[in-house]
């Protein structure tokens, strides 16, 4: 299957899928063009950017640096960003270092939120004590460098489905703002996930 280059073939900026059904998915070896250095215009434009906004909400400034990182190199070279490994000043999240599962629910990552939480409980009964505690410090330097593109992995999933779906205009919004956002309910889950998480400790 022939790789497509965005925004080439006819296929204007903000119409990510719409006459790419045959076309690989964003998160894939997708030929993306180069952004235009106007941080403003990126974000204004009906382009992939609006629709990884919408999905993140409010703090999609904080994201947005770490995918165009990753669309300058990864998508050419067939690197998928959730393998991706961004630098450290583009990786920080502090609050997802520091309060990962809360993080992680929050954000909707329930599958990865499940994982991190399996690995910790089977961690606290077969290597208690201070090999635990390194083992489990790794595993949250690791997150904090692949937290965001795991969130971006995610995102651009959601708006494959959008394409999938044929959605546009404001019922894509709608899609991917329900889809995406924030979940105060996956938060308190995160919370008491990680109380437990002490006690087992």
């Amino acid at each position: 299957m022939a790789d497509v280059p965005f925004g080439i073939s006819g296929v204007a900026p903000g119409q990510f899928g719409q006459g790419l059904s045959n076309a690989r998915p964003a998160f894939g070896r997708r030929v993306y063009a180069p952004p235009s250095g106007n941080i403003e215009a990126d974000i204004l434009e009906p382009t992939l950017e609006a629709d990884i906004a919408a999905i993140i909400g409010p703090s999609a400034h904080r994201f947005l640096p770490c995918y165009r990182a990753w669309r300058a190199t990864g998508p050419a070279s067939g690197q998928s960003i959730l393998g991706w490994w961004p630098s450290r000043r583009l990786a920080r999240d502090w609050i997802a270092y520091l309060f990962p599962l809360p993080w992680l629910f929050y954000r909707k990552l329930y599958f990865y939120g499940a994982i991190i939480t399996v690995l910790m409980t089977l961690m606290s009964i077969v290597m208690p004590g201070l090999v635990g505690d390194v083992v489990g410090a790794v595993i949250w330097a690791i997150l904090m460098r692949s937290a965001k593109p795991i969130y971006l992995a995610h995102s651009l999933k959601l708006i494959a489905k959008a394409d999938k779906r044929g959605l546009a205009g404001d019922d894509r919004t709608a899609f991917l703002k329900k889809r995406g956002g924030q979940s105060i309910l996956g938060l308190i889950l995160g919370i008491v996930a990680t109380i437990g998480g002490l006690f087992l400790m």
